[in-house]
């Protein structure tokens, strides 16, 4: 005879119990139906990815100033720098122009020369051919000495920063423009011809600076280099006055010279 574990009850064979707890068992341990399993869906084919707009430049609007701005408002300053060293320390004056990242003072400069000289030499001479054939033969010998120097230097810099130096250094030639044309519409001939060899002077002395600035290191150099040139330079300048006709026809040549310019003068005033 079996007995119901849940109850107690006897249970004849080949039967069950019928309580609560038994049938809950039975119930419980009773095998689920299976679902059957649902069919997949086929894949959905996937749409082709869309061409993405290619991103927009950013224009970014910078605060500071332009480059050309930042030049001009820069010119004042450096050429107030560049005359106040040109008076009280030349050497410095002559490594500041050289060195400077900007020219455009330095230009300035020469540009006031060019001025000067055909405005001043026109009055002089009451001739602008004359004041022009003297402003060009100027120029021609400080672009000769440009060349010059920078083949020859020790220095780094462009041809740019070399042709700005050389014109920094026109700065005497403008000086003593002035000073020569005053000194010629007083009438003051022969202390003209004085100024113009003291203009001779100082102006040899201030390339010199500049030839001593770009062979720093090599100072030697650049005075043999500079006294070189020089005496090429005086050589053409003589034979260009002398006219290659020897020295007694040059001599009548600038005495005529002198009466023309004595003549030109009584008719300015």
């Amino acid at each position: 005879m079996a007995f119901c574990k849940y109850c107690g009850s006897q249970i004849p064979e080949g039967q069950v119990c019928n309580c609560p707890e038994a049938q809950a068992a039975r119930a419980t341990a009773a095998p689920q139906p299976q679902v059957a399993p649902q069919p997949q869906a086929a894949p959905q084919p996937q749409a082709a990815p869309q061409p993405q707009a290619a991103p927009q430049p950013q224009v970014t609007v910078s605060a500071q100033p332009s480059q050309a701005s930042a030049i001009a408002s820069n010119i004042g300053p450096q050429m107030g720098s560049l005359i106040k060293k040109f008076f009280t320390a030349p050497l410095a004056g002559v490594e500041e122009a050289y060195a400077a990242t900007t020219h455009a003072a330095q230009f300035i400069y020469g540009g006031i020369f060019i001025v000067l000289s055909l405005l001043c030499f026109s009055l002089c001479f009451k001739d602008f051919v004359r004041a022009l054939e003297i402003t060009l033969v100027i120029l021609g010998i400080k672009l000769f000495l440009a060349v010059v120097a920078f083949l020859t230097k020790t220095v780094e810099g462009s041809f740019l920063n070399t042709l700005a130096v050389f014109s920094y250094t026109t700065l005497t030639s403008s000086l003593f423009t002035i000073i020569i044309s005053i000194v010629f519409a007083l009438n003051g001939y022969l202390f003209g011809i004085a100024l113009i060899f003291a203009w001779i002077v100082v102006g040899a002395v201030h390339t010199a600076y500049v030839f001593h600035v770009m062979h720093t290191g090599s100072e030697n150099k650049g005075a043999i280099v500079y006294l070189f040139t020089l005496g090429i330079v005086t050589t053409i300048v003589v034979l260009i006055i002398f006219k290659v006709t020897g020295i007694s026809d040059a001599l009548d040549s600038a005495l005529s010279f002198m009466d023309d310019m004595s003549e030109y003068m009584e008719m300015f005033n």
